[in-house]
């Protein structure tokens, strides 16, 4: 037992002495670093410091760096303030400031412009002929760290490719994360879309009222038309003027049967299914909640299948 106490009390003397024994020089000259936090590595050399104690002294972090393309001044009171929480016996020479330079890299706005372009074109649905990108509010080019810059889009799971939008480029410095440029953006479209040839009355069939045509619709609402195949067995909600561009919210679908038709009745339990006939009290689109009157008497309700069937579960 006293042999152990005696080696650790020789070993951590040992560890004092060499400690003593250190010595750390700030640098003369102007330090240029590429990361915004500052060492006393950056700083200073060392000089009679084992191995251990250089890794620890060396990684000292003494004060964050500058933007990008300034300079910050690191006094040694400083450093003697940082090294002090923890080595309090280590001498420090040199001069009395340091200055530290963050070196800087300069993403160019043709670069930022470009990978916006590129994100938007090969993400939209439309045709690169049809669409017309302006980007707008990058003024200058961006500072950042010196590195190996890489851009691109934080995805952010755009909806539709069109009017005014805010597009996130995300910087990374030698794969760390560095900063996020939001790119405004005005996407403008001409397309086909389907257009009213005529008045078209209300609850009205829409298919031969309807004529394809190219419309600027950057700021129409997103559910415009652009396929004759969407307005087939449609009909109208309200009365569409000649020249209304179409959307899905102006129509309906058309009744697959009428009030008073004659049904069939499919009653599901399991993977067992039994039909039946009844009377619809009500006009019945696909998907639509419709009740009937059974043979029996019976009011049920059930849901339109595309086969004209209402089926219960």
């Amino acid at each position: 037992m006293k042999f152990r106490f005696f080696l650790f009390c020789f070993i951590f003397s040992a560890v004092l002495i060499f400690a003593d024994n250190a010595k750390v020089v700030l640098k003369n000259s102007t330090v240029y670093i590429s990361r915004d936090k500052i060492y006393l590595g950056d700083i200073a050399d060392f000089y009679n410091a084992g191995e251990d104690l250089l890794n620890e002294i060396s990684t000292l972090y003494i004060k964050h760096a500058s933007s990008p393309g300034y300079s910050v001044i690191i006094t040694r009171e400083i450093v003697e303030n940082q090294l002090s929480k923890k080595y309090k016996t280590i001498d420090i020479e040199g001069p009395q400031t340091v200055k530290v330079v963050t070196e800087k890299a300069t993403i160019e706005i043709d670069d930022i412009k470009k990978t916006v372009e590129n994100y938007i074109l090969e993400n939209m649905p439309w045709k690169k002929e049809e669409t017309e990108i302006i980007i707008k509010d990058i003024k200058e080019n961006i500072s950042t760290l010196n590195g190996n810059v890489l851009l691109k889009i934080k995805d952010e799971k755009i909806k539709n490719f069109k009017g005014n939008k805010i597009i996130p480029v995300e910087v990374t410095v030698d794969g760390k994360f560095y900063r996020i440029i939001p790119v405004s953006v005005l996407i403008k479209v001409t397309t086909d879309c389907m257009v009213a040839g005529q008045n078209i009355k209300i609850k009205e069939p829409v298919i031969d009222k309807v004529i394809l045509q190219k419309t600027d619709i950057t700021y129409l609402p997103n559910d415009v038309i652009t396929d004759v195949e969407t307005v087939r067995n449609k009909i109208s909600r309200h009365a569409i003027a000649k020249g209304t561009v179409i959307l899905n919210s102006m129509l309906d679908s058309m009744p697959i049967f009428k009030r008073g038709d004659n049904v069939t009745v499919a009653v599901k339990r399991g993977n067992i299914t039994v039909e039946t006939t009844g009377i619809s009290m009500e006009d019945g689109k696909e998907g639509s909640i419709v009740k009937v009157k059974l043979v029996t008497g019976k009011i049920i309700e059930g849901r339109v299948l595309s086969d004209g069937k209402v089926i219960i579960q």
